[in-house]
Order: C-alpha cells, then structure tokens, then sequence
C-alpha cells in the first residue's frame, strides 16, 4: 500500500465517499482538497515531475494501478475493473439494450457536433474564470452533455444487474468501481483534478 497515500487518507479533513457524487469539474468544485482521489492523484503528478500540460498517467496500466491503491486503502474491491480488463474491448459484458441508452447516446453526438465551436471558443479563455464565480450556461452544456448519457448507461446497466438477480455492491464499492471503468477511456488524457486546468469537454 502506498504510504504517502495512505498518510493523505488519515487526514481528518477528507470527506469519506464525497467522490460519490463528483462530476469531474474540479475548477469548480469546493472540496477537491478533502477528496481522497483529488490528494492523491495531485500527489501522484507531483511525485513523476508532470507539468500542468501533461496528462497525470504514462499509460494506463498506471490508472489501473493507482485505482486499486485507492480502493485498497478505502477497503473498497474492484471486481468491476477486474472483469472490464479480463475481457478483450467490447467483450465485457457491460451493455445495455434499453432505447433510452441509444437515444442518449445520440442526444451526446448530435450535441458534440453543434456545440463544437461553443467548446472551442470557450477552450481559448479557459485561463479566465467567470466574475461570479460560477460556469456559464455554455459552460454547463458543453460540460455534461457527455456526462448524462455516461449516467443513464449506468443506472440502466445497475437496474439491468439488480433485475437479473446479480450481485448488488454497495454504493461504495459500486461508486469507485464506476470511477475505474470510466479510467479506462480517459487515463491518457485525464490530467487528474490537480491539474486545475483540463480542457473544456476534455473526456470526449
């Protein structure tokens, strides 16, 4: 177990599961310093010299890694991931055939393409924050629209699970298990929340 991570968790300040309801908006975000992952990962780029342009992980295997430590040290398994990387792509079993998942998917392309020049533009004065504070409507959009279909997939993929008289985690597990797979896709380009600085839309 890794000890500097370990050390990060035994801070009275982190907030146990906050990481349940994180959305990946860490510019925006009033707790990114009392979320294990967060520490962590900022730990992590600090520890192999990354600067803020580079993506947080080498290769992927390096995602997988630092995904079960932190499962690790929370007491959280990772039968989700375990199963994801046993399959080659596409053959883990993971799907779902309900329309809703299809027309989601749809509402995510057809957006990407119609809110390309927002998310550009936007990208450009990435450096300045809104006076308020807060996102801009553009900003929302062109932040979630991904994200709904990545949240429906997976309640319909849970109620599909539960339905068919499979195993339930807990939310816990099932929450930490989600962050892995969603590690996959992302790990050579998500800059880690520590960055600060990720990309408008930087997950498509």
């Amino acid at each position: 177990m890794n000890a500097q991570f370990l050390a990060i968790a035994q801070d009275p300040r982190i907030i146990p599961g906050v990481h349940h309801y994180c959305d990946e908006w860490c510019d925006y975000c009033p707790v990114t310093q009392r979320y294990l992952g967060f520490r962590c990962v900022e730990a992590f780029r600090k520890n192999r010299g990354r600067t803020e342009t580079e993506g947080t992980f080498a290769n992927t295997d390096e995602a997988f890694e630092l995904t079960r430590q932190l499962a690790a040290i929370e007491g959280l398994r990772t039968d989700e991931l375990d199963e994801l990387l046993a399959h080659p792509p596409g053959q883990s079993g993971v799907r779902t055939d309900d329309p809703l998942a299809e027309r989601a998917l749809d509402y995510a392309a057809r957006s990407e393409l119609l809110l390309l020049p927002i998310a550009l533009q936007l990208a450009s004065r990435r450096s300045s924050r809104s006076p308020s504070g807060l996102p801009s409507p553009e900003e929302v959009v062109v932040w979630y629209h991904l994200r709904i279909y990545m949240k429906i997939f997976r309640a319909l993929v849970s109620a599909a699970s539960d339905c068919a008289g499979g195993p339930r985690s807990d939310d816990a597990r099932d929450a930490r298990s989600w962050q892995s797979c969603r590690s996959i896709g992302r790990a050579r380009r998500w800059r880690g929340c520590a960055g600060r600085s990720a990309s408008i839309g930087s997950t498509h």
